[in-house]
């Protein structure tokens, strides 16, 4: 049976349908005599090198007994995956930023949406008023509020 889609998402359709066809003990060419398809477009797909295609997704979904979006919903989650670590990360001004407030990492290696939530609590703990008002700039009052309000022991409350 193959994963929920949401446990895997990201990964290439590719090394999905081979962990498949590697439990089924199906080989590249038996599978692609199977759909009408070229073993050289089933090998390219499960190494990586091509994209799912709506009429490969369709033959695979029938194939593997799943829903015929299957493997292109995986397809279309891998490349906003993709797309995302190419993309250029926003981050706040960091000028306004002392670097000893970051002790423990390289600030310009922070991903700084992901660690939201950790940079405010710590910029409102230990960080100066130019620090807190680049902070409050960035992620916005509102989100900054939302996260420090989550706070049992929030001593913030001017802010």
């Amino acid at each position: 049976m193959l994963p929920e889609i949401d446990k895997i998402a990201g990964i290439h359709p590719g090394r999905i349908l081979k962990r498949e066809m590697d439990k089924k003990g199906i080989k590249n060419v038996e599978l692609a005599s199977t759909l009408h398809e070229h073993a050289q477009t089933i090998g390219a797909i499960i190494k990586g090198k091509r994209r799912m295609t709506p009429q490969l997704s369709v033959k695979l979904g029938e194939n593997f007994h799943t829903t015929p979006d299957y493997f292109m919903r995986l397809q279309a989650s891998h490349d906003v995956k993709k797309y995302q670590a190419t993309r250029p990360q926003k981050t706040p001004n960091l000028k306004n930023l002392r670097k000893i407030l970051f002790w423990d990492t390289d600030i310009k290696k922070i991903d700084w949406e992901k660690y939201q939530e950790s940079v405010i609590n710590r910029v409102f703990q230990r960080g100066n008023f130019q620090e807190k008002k680049e902070i409050l700039r960035f992620y916005g009052a509102k989100t900054v509020r939302n996260i420090l309000d989550k706070n049992e022991n929030s001593y913030y409350t001017a802010f």
